[in-house]
């Protein structure tokens, strides 16, 4: 936990944002402290996903390609975005509750244009197309499937048997996941042959499912109780085909969309009957909502800075729902997030306003996700001519382009590192007016801070949001356990205003790059009003063992990659109190391996690839954290089964 003054405004703030009691100056002014030895645990890489609804797919495509291929290929332009961007997990269909998979493989001349009720709807973008995009930026696939309708007479039908559905999605996980060995041990047809057939004889292996897209809206029109119920068919009959599997529930945070009582007594009912066939609860954090929005922009814009207030408070509502009702452990997956602006215009919806509120967003699941067990992060839409995309998609001719939420994205990934740094802050507050569902608050932070640092403690990062529309915020910055190289690079998206877009201009708003000199273990720096600034420091030359004491040291596991156990090893040039932890990817303690008081000495421990529970942990990255005294190291290590 930081040492900072989060106490005064506990209820309002995430406890690893970084904030400041109620005060207001006439002059901003603030002060950070980065401690570079005070390790909070992994960054999740799973934090920066984002989603490709089918219908909108087609803007990623080269669409000048021959009808008679199986799977299109991607525009220059839309390539050179994506991979600029490089999610690490996509979520596919969107729109799932009225989308038939089937429709979007094959050749595209036998793909449907379209459905009777879905006039605007293409198949294009489908299963191999997506999973294409997956395997270009070496990204998780997340696919939800379709638990609302079936067909009837050549078109949608919420009344066709659920068997139907249910038969739709154990083929769709074997299209992905089954081999091509030709077995076909289900009968029927031989999905895996058909995925060969359309050009890839391996599997896929999706790892994550979901059963329905925000059932809790009231044009969906199903209750809570016959959705869980039905869930937990789907659930018991996709892992038939392949139990390695991860399937979630459609869950919500805001209640702006459930058909009666509130988001509590929906979340808890899932989780009561469906528990034992879910292994995630899938929200949407649509925030500020649809509803009760003012006029002024401005007050809008405030609204929406102060939301990772208010979404601590939600989520960790439902994590306490799912701790007292869930066994076995359920995480909690955050599957769909982006601005809700249906109600204030596109121009809005794309503005810097909106880019600022996602870096915000994301910064919030940085940090607080390891608390709420949140396993991964996905934004609304990769790309799109509608509001929702990162990427934005103008017609005749075609041109797509940066948009604010982009840039956003794009900073956390060229400039997070490995590990979650502790800090504190002192910052000046302002106030909100009530913004949809997200309430009138008396102090809202001006500064939203994240800091990180490389495993190999080269490169220090410091991620500040300054939310003020109309002051500079000067900040004295102290950094402690790294003696940084003297000059500092600086990375700052900003505009115009908070209105201001890139859909006429893709120069508007945008990253602009700098340097700053004479940066010592203190020094200040003065963020510009309404920006996200990345500041990165380089350790100095002569200075790259740091701040690692000579009197412990930590080694890389070996063997490395491993599968089923792993040597750790380290030195204890004087007595301590030393714990040995195992975490995964998630920021989760896996097992504590040593917490006791050791002499000096040089000390070698295994681990078994097993829990605290004595469970046998899947294959992926884990950190081996060694904490003695004031001394923290940490080593990346990689199973492999």
């Amino acid at each position: 936990m930081r040492r900072t003054t989060q106490a005064i405004l506990f209820f309002f703030l995430p406890s690893l944002l970084f904030f400041c009691p109620p005060l207001v100056t006439p002059l901003s002014a603030a002060t950070i402290s980065v401690y570079a030895n005070e390790y909070l645990g992994p960054v999740n890489p799973l934090f920066l996903g984002n989603s490709q609804p089918h219908h909108h797919g087609n803007r990623l495509l080269d669409m000048t390609q021959p009808d008679s291929l199986t799977v299109w290929g991607f525009a220059p332009e839309a390539e050179e975005l994506v991979l600029g961007l490089r999610p690490t997990i996509m979520r596919f269909p969107g729109g799932a509750n009225e989308y038939f998979w089937e429709d979007g493989i094959g050749p595209h001349n036998l793909r449907p244009d379209s459905r009777p009720s879905q006039p605007d709807r293409n198949f294009h973008y489908g299963t191999d197309e997506h999973m294409a995009l997956c395997e270009m930026i070496g990204a998780e696939a997340f696919i939800c499937v379709n638990p609302v309708s079936g067909i009837m007479d050549g078109d949608l039908s919420k009344t066709a048997p659920l068997t139907q559905k249910i038969e739709r999605a154990t083929n769709w996980v074997e299209y992905c996941n089954a081999p091509n060995d030709g077995t076909n041990p289900r009968g029927g047809t031989d999905w895996a042959a058909v995925r060969a057939e359309n050009g890839h004889p391996e599997p896929y292996g999706v790892k994550y499912w979901v059963v329905g897209d925000e059932i809790h809206n009231p044009k969906v029109g199903m209750d809570v109780i016959t959705y869980a119920q039905d869930f937990c068919a789907f659930s018991e009959a996709m892992k038939a085909v392949d139990p390695t599997i991860k399937i979630g529930v459609s869950g919500v945070v805001i209640p702006h969309f459930i058909q009666s009582g509130d988001s509590l007594e929906w979340n808890a009912a899932l989780v009561s009957i469906a528990c034992g066939y879910m292994d995630f609860l899938d929200i949407h954090t649509g925030y500020p909502g649809t509803y009760a929005l003012p006029d002024d922009i401005e007050d809008i814009y405030r609204g929406c800075m102060a939301a990772t207030q208010q979404a601590p408070i939600d989520i960790g509502e439902l994590r306490e729902i799912i701790n007292q009702e869930a066994d076995p452990y359920i995480s909690i997956v955050a599957g769909s997030n982006g601005i809700n602006f249906e109600k204030t215009g596109k121009q809005s919806a794309v503005s810097l306003l909106a880019g600022l509120y996602y870096a915000d967003l994301l910064m919030m699941f940085l940090e607080d996700g390891p608390e709420w067990d949140i396993e991964f992060v996905c934004s609304w839409m990769l790309c799109s001519n509608v509001y929702h995309g990162h990427i934005g998609y103008a017609w005749g001719p075609p041109r797509r382009f940066a948009r604010p939420m982009y840039y956003a994205q794009q900073m956390f990934t060229e400039h997070c590192g490995d590990m979650l740094l502790d800090n504190t802050i002192d910052c000046n507050t302002f106030s909100t007016v009530r913004v949809s569902c997200v309430p009138a608050m008396p102090a809202v932070p001006e500064l939203s801070v994240a800091t990180s640092i490389d495993t190999a403690k080269k490169k220090l990062h410091i991620m500040v949001i300054n939310k003020q529309l109309e002051q500079d915020v000067e900040v004295a910055i102290q950094v402690v356990g790294f003696e940084p190289h003297p000059e500092a690079n600086i990375w700052t998206l900003n505009g115009p205003d908070i209105t201001a877009h890139n859909e006429d201009d893709p120069n508007t708003v945008t990253i602009i790059h700098s340097t700053l000199a004479s940066v010592d273990t203190s020094f200040s720096y003065t963020f510009p009003a309404h920006s996200l600034t990345a500041i990165e420091l380089k350790r100095s030359a002569d200075n790259l063992s740091g701040s690692r004491p000579s009197k412990y040291k930590l080694w890389q596991n070996f063997p490395n990659p491993f599968n089923g156990s792993t040597n750790i090893r380290y030195h204890l040039l004087v007595e301590a109190p030393v714990e040995v932890r195992i975490y995964n990817s998630l920021g989760q303690s896996v097992k504590t391996l040593v917490e006791e008081n050791q002499p000096p000495g040089e000390y070698q421990i295994s681990w078994d690839a097993r829990n605290g529970r004595g469970e046998e942990v899947a294959s992926g990255v884990y950190f081996c954290s060694l904490e003695a005294g004031d001394f923290r190291e940490t080593c990346k290590m990689l199973l492999v089964k």
